[in-house]
């Protein structure tokens, strides 16, 4: 069993470590995690499909995911699933018709990655639509947040119904729409708790507890938590044309000697 205390001593490094270097405001950093807010079901369905295929690989295949809109309907969730219903195939037609996206589309490859994408985009569609509305959506949202146990029942629901979406990604889809009680434990977050000695396993669901237990010890969203972690896992914190420096070894060998003081 780790201890609370050194669950806040490793938050709290991080975000010194992570200040330093950046050399800007982390607050900067955390602005979007912090106060973005999804406000209607066309956002909704967006952050969807940017986080359905944001994993190891997929985006270089699926391109600029804004370039499918006029296939989902202004990303229309409920307009998306009239119309397709559940022939993800009609669908793979249509992009694959109007669409050069940079990768290849090869509907005979069932595990490739645009029949994957494809049909968890219409699979995410149908799990929207019969939500009717944003507010149905929102209060669907609400249901999950009466108690801290009951947070991770909302990915696990979310992984069973919507193909292609996992555990990390459903957590990354709440977190990029503002739900801030989710943190998503990818790899980065993962390598510095295994590292660092705070979980034994490669396991995101103990993982989204860890998150989640640090965010209630330091008062802060699980999501800011896990954010901080990331930029200092990733080296991500900078503008998208600026070389990515990795830092996440230097600062497990600079945290294990304090947490092994805790």
């Amino acid at each position: 069993m780790v201890s609370d205390k050194k669950l806040v001593t490793l938050y709290r490094e991080a975000r010194d470590f992570l200040e330093a270097i950046a050399g800007r405001d982390v607050e900067e950093l955390l602005a979007f995690t912090r106060y973005a807010k999804v406000n209607d079901m066309q956002e909704v369905y967006w952050r969807f499909a940017r986080s359905l295929c944001n994993k190891r690989g997929m985006p270089a295949t699926i391109g600029d995911v804004d370039d499918l809109e006029p296939f989902l309907f202004g990303f229309d969730p409920v307009r998306t699933a009239g119309k397709y219903g559940g022939d993800w195939r009609r669908l793979f037609t249509a992009i694959r018709e109007g669409h050069t996206p940079p990768g290849p589309m090869d509907m005979s490859r069932e595990g490739s990655y645009w029949v994957v994408y494809i049909k968890g985009l219409l699979s995410g569609a149908v799990f929207l639509s019969r939500l009717g509305s944003f507010d149905g959506f929102e209060n669907f949202v609400a249901g999950f947040a009466h108690h801290p146990l009951a947070l991770a029942g909302l990915p696990i629901i979310i992984e069973r119904l919507v193909y292609g979406m996992g555990f990390p990604l459903g957590c990354d889809w709440l977190r990029e729409m503002g739900y801030t009680d989710y943190a998503k434990p990818d790899v980065h977050v993962l390598t510095i708790f295994i590292e660092c000695g705070i979980v034994r396993d490669w396991d995101t669901f103990q993982s989204f507890k860890t998150l989640a237990h640090m965010g209630r010890l330091v008062g802060e969203p699980p999501a800011v938590v896990d954010k901080v972690l990331w930029f200092v896992g990733s080296g991500r914190f900078l503008p998208d044309d600026e070389p990515v420096t990795r830092y996440r070894n230097a600062f497990v060998e600079y945290v294990n000697p304090i947490l092994e003081k805790v």
